[in-house]
């Protein structure tokens, strides 16, 4: 398992992700992100609103920070796409969700960072993604662009697979640049005893 994952700056991989290729992964941004701060705004989230099942899985749950002014604004990022088939459950595309809903907004501070340090890339489609012990998901290529991963909470046995290459990502304010819309990968959370791993996640693409 690799835990020393390439660093990387933002203009790098800002870089990466508007020139997509197959010979890349995964990269880290040393961020330095006050971890407890946005993991005690998560809580209070989770604690006041209910998270959905996702993609038919009963160990993975999820709430959108970003709506597409739909009528469902808190779920209808989470209900998009909801199986391995592609399954469409509503009429929008992925880079649709790219308002604020009003649990998003909680969380300005973190977007307006992301702006300033992605000035080319959009960023669209954020959730709250809680995998549960034992949950372990189906391969697949995500929508065109990649995926910026900010764990706040999981452990060593929470890892995401590309092309059966496994990668941990710590919650240590780093970010994470996933090259989901071009190589196939998984993720899993293989201990029954360690608790969930709860990750932010937001779709990057050039804009």
């Amino acid at each position: 398992m690799r835990t020393n994952i390439e660093q990387v700056s933002w203009q790098e991989a800002e870089e990466l992700v508007r020139n997509p290729s197959d010979d890349w992964h995964i990269v880290r941004i040393d961020a330095k992100l006050d971890v407890d701060y946005y993991w005690d705004l998560t809580q209070k989230i989770m604690e006041e609103y209910a998270l959905i099942k996702k993609d038919f899985y009963k160990t993975y749950e999820a709430i959108g920070l970003q709506q597409a002014n739909g009528d469902d604004p808190l779920y209808e990022s989470v209900l998009m796409t909801s199986s391995p088939s592609g399954t469409r459950y509503n009429q929008f595309q992925p880079s649709d969700f790219k308002d604020l809903n009003e649990l998003g907004k909680r969380y300005q501070d973190y977007f307006d960072m992301l702006h300033e340090k992605f000035p080319s890339l959009g960023l669209f489609r954020t959730r709250i993604l809680v995998a549960q012990p034992l949950h372990l998901h189906a391969a697949h290529i995500d929508e065109r662009g990649c995926r910026l991963h900010f764990p706040l909470k999981t452990h060593k046995y929470a890892m995401m697979w590309f092309e059966d290459q496994p990668y941990h990502m710590r919650a240590d304010g780093s970010l994470y640049v996933c090259n989901t819309g071009v190589v196939s990968h998984n993720f899993g959370n293989l201990s029954s005893k360690l608790g969930n791993r709860t990750h932010i996640v937001t779709g990057l693409g050039a804009v």
